[in-house]
């Protein structure tokens, strides 16, 4: 029998500027929400808070109270390249500085931040399918790439 693995992640969009929100990227390049893993122990808000002064220094001092989003479903690859279900536990908070003064620290696994428009995230190839799927899930309508 086939083992069934689910990633379970807590997440944060982060609103930064009229319609921006707030992208980190790592070695891959692959552009993604803050957040990661729910330790054991941990709620999914502890653990998006975590998650967020792991990969930029002090940035939960640089947010707005989180408030919980609808989770979103589906699949990412792990480490080893198998894709496997996915559960994005998500949080909402808006950056009250600009993303600009964010500091990665070095121990942090991110190399890059920015932000984007909707239109920019559905349009941009590196932004992970995952946080494709909340954007158009938070604003409720699906948003076409320019041709």
């Amino acid at each position: 029998m086939t083992e069934i693995t689910e990633a379970i992640k807590a997440k944060g969009l982060i609103s930064c500027g009229d319609q921006e929100f707030f992208f980190v990227a790592g070695n891959s390049g692959r552009w993604n929400f803050v957040g990661g893993a729910v330790e054991a122990g941990e709620t999914p808000l502890q653990a998006f808070l975590r998650e967020a002064d792991e990969e930029i220094e002090n940035l939960s001092q640089h947010l707005t109270t989180p408030t919980e989003a609808p989770p979103v479903e589906g699949q990412v690859a792990d480490h080893s390249g198998r894709l496997v279900a996915a559960r994005w536990l998500i949080f909402r908070a808006r950056l009250l500085v600009p993303y600009t003064e964010l500091v990665i620290p070095p121990r942090s696994e991110i190399k890059n931040k920015a932000a984007f428009t909707v239109p920019q995230i559905i349009a941009q190839p590196l932004v992970a399918a995952m946080a494709k799927k909340v954007i158009l899930q938070e604003i409720g309508k699906n948003i076409q790439p320019a041709p």
